[in-house]
């Protein structure tokens, strides 16, 4: 009995970080978010399914969606990590350097003299 509630509360917790992963997609459009959104529906859906289940018969293909979710992750951070923002930076900043750019130093305020 207690397992249900606590399937319940764990995919209900999956599908809002799910809504907030999906946010971010919308704001960002980067499918990084995306497929960590998608990532979390599995895991709600994992979690739904666990929670009504009693046979032992279904469980494997309940550990199945778990493991889709997993993989997901992990090729998302994959995929982040390979054509992602930093890379772009990186080559971005080298580029500036190779072709003699000089960082300004940015001025820093000076305090107004109390009198």
């Amino acid at each position: 009995m207690i397992y249900s509630y606590l399937c319940g509360a764990a995919s209900a917790l999956a599908a809002v970080a799910g809504l907030c992963f999906v946010r971010y997609w919308r704001e960002s459009r980067d499918r990084f978010f995306a497929i960590w959104a998608v990532a979390f529906a599995l895991m709600a859906a994992q979690w739904a399914v666990s929670a009504t289940t009693v046979t032992a018969e279904l469980e494997y293909g309940v550990y199945l969606l778990r493991l889709a979710a997993f993989v997901l992750i992990a090729g998302a951070i994959v995929d982040k990590n390979r054509s992602g923002a930093g890379g772009r930076r990186q080559r971005a900043r080298s580029s500036q350097i190779k072709a003699g750019a000089k960082a300004e130093p940015k001025a820093e305020p000076q305090p107004e003299p109390v009198w």
